[in-house]
């Protein structure tokens, strides 16, 4: 039997009945369990709302114990089966109750007396009333919580706009400072630059061009391979002239390339200024944009993804995110003070040059001419021996084919001696197979093709490795001379670096530049 209670207990074995939702709300309703489970995750305090007051706990009447075990209204399959059709739904089905008379009939066939029946409709009647009065207090709670979370998450983001406002104060000074740094850098990288020209004309009006062409020679014979990359005396005469050379401009070119790494650091600063600039204007930008986004903006998207507190772990603090501007500032102010400095040392030292050094310079080209004709008597020799190795090459090539064509002319004799030892064995009868005077000549013969051929194969090595050998001598010649060319078009090369007329188009190139 079941009874009206268990049926309000929902204790009746049948299938849990929820409000049917439309599907736009339980997609929200998965957004915001998927919101509930990340803010669980992060580090932040949530505003607690009670709601522990449930339906079931101020709606519940008990069941009097005087029809306790009765079938009461509600319990019948219509009525259930109403109940969840109406669940959601304001229709009302046709004919709901048919069939009711015959369930009761067939459930619940004894008469009940008329207390009973009192005790029955009083149940019913108070269920009803409390359920009500349950639901209007439901209601009225409901009201006070969404004015409560209306309000706490309109204070909320009018906090998050307020931060979003002093932000912006705060980089715009920020912004203010940097390009006041950038200005400063600008205009001592502009200075050092002028600095830096007026220097190397003066260096190069003095020592540049012998101590550029004594550079390229120095590097064009290091480019020598195999035996001719030797110490020569070229080598020696080179590097006195190098040594004389730097010696003479050893401090302004250490001051050049001092001034040219702090000119380097300094467009590089200037360059992370405007960047960094850069970077707080487009933030500027977006947290300006983002303080006028109002709820009904058409860029508003949800990305949970957001919220998720392993992106934390990839932002900056703001202690770090200011510390960094303020060591590019100070970095800054070093490199300009640091570049007032060298410019003052360039100045001085200009004065101090006073002599132009060329010693060595004609016994370095002197020692090239006797060295490239060393390289250029070399190399025809080297020619000469070739040709001669040449010729006796194609002589070898030649004796090997002739070789090859008469072991392979011994190939038919061969033939016609295995086809006589078959055709006497199989064509005589077995009565007649003599061992006699024609077989044995035939085994002579044949045993004398195979000497023969062994000879022929024994000089056919021979030939072989004598060409194999004459070969490598023609690979070692040849690379031999490729060494000797190559060196003569290095020597011939430096010969003209150094030379008088490589000095005045040098010298020209110079003029040219100085006018534009």
């Amino acid at each position: 039997m079941v009874d009206f209670q268990s049926t309000q207990d929902s204790s009746i074995s049948m299938p849990p009945i929820s409000v049917p939702r439309p599907r736009e709300t339980e997609k929200t309703f998965k957004i915001f369990d998927t919101l509930k489970e990340t803010t669980v995750k992060m580090d932040v305090e949530k505003r607690f709302y009670d709601t522990s007051l449930s339906l079931d706990n101020t709606a519940h009447v008990m069941i009097p114990e005087e029809i306790k075990d009765f079938t009461l209204p509600g319990a019948s399959p219509m009525a259930q089966e109403l109940f969840r059709e109406r669940v959601g739904s304001s229709a009302i089905p046709e004919k709901p109750f048919s069939g009711l008379a015959r369930w009761y009939k067939e459930n619940n066939p004894q008469k009940f007396s008329k207390d009973e029946w009192e005790h029955a409709r009083d149940y019913i009647s108070k269920s009803a009333v409390a359920k009500r009065a349950s639901s209007s207090v439901m209601r009225q709670r409901t009201e006070t919580t969404k004015h409560t979370t209306q309000k706490n998450v309109q204070t909320s983001g009018g906090q998050v706009r307020g931060r979003l406002i002093d932000r912006v104060q705060d980089i715009k000074k920020i912004i203010k400072k940097l390009r006041n740094s950038k200005y400063l850098t600008d205009a001592q990288i502009n200075m050092m630059e002028q600095s830096l020209r007026t220097m190397k004309n003066f260096s190069s009006t003095r020592f540049q061009w012998p101590l550029s062409a004594n550079t390229e020679c120095c590097t064009l014979r290091d480019g020598r391979i195999g035996i001719d990359y030797v110490e020569d005396d070229v080598d020696i005469q080179l590097q006195k002239e190098s040594e004389m050379l730097q010696t003479v401009g050893t401090s302004i070119l250490n001051s050049v390339g001092k001034s040219e790494e702090v000119l380097d650091f300094m467009r590089k600063i200037s360059d992370e200024l405007h960047a960094d600039i850069r970077r707080k204007q487009i933030t500027t930008q977006c947290d300006h944009a983002l303080e006028k986004l109002t709820l009904d903006a058409r860029a508003l998207r949800l990305n949970l993804n957001a919220l998720d507190p392993s992106t934390k772990k990839d932002m900056i603090r703001e202690d770090d995110w200011r510390g960094a501007s303020l060591a590019l500032m100070d970095a800054a102010s070093d490199a300009i003070e640091k570049s007032q400095k060298l410019r003052k040392e360039m100045q001085e030292r200009t004065d101090e040059i006073e002599e132009m050094l060329k010693r060595y310079e004609g016994d370095v080209t002197m020692s090239m001419r006797a060295r490239l004709s060393e390289y250029e008597a070399a190399l025809q020799e080297d020619e000469q021996i070739l040709l001669q190795c040449r010729f006796e090459i194609q002589t070898t090539d030649k004796e090997i084919k002739n070789l090859l064509q008469a072991i392979d002319n011994k190939q038919n004799p061969l033939k016609r001696n295995t086809t006589r030892l078959e055709r006497r064995f199989d064509g005589r009868p077995a009565e007649e197979r003599t061992d006699d005077t024609v077989n044995l000549s035939l085994v002579n013969e044949a045993a004398e093709i195979s000497a023969a051929v062994d000879a022929l194969q024994t000089e056919l090595d021979i030939q072989e490795g004598n060409l194999v050998e004459l070969r490598q001598m023609e690979a070692t010649l040849e690379e031999d001379i490729e060494i000797k060319k190559r060196s003569i078009k290095i020597e011939k090369k430096c010969l003209y670096r150094r030379s008088y007329f490589a000095k005045f188009k040098a010298e020209d190139a110079l003029k040219e530049s100085r006018n534009n």
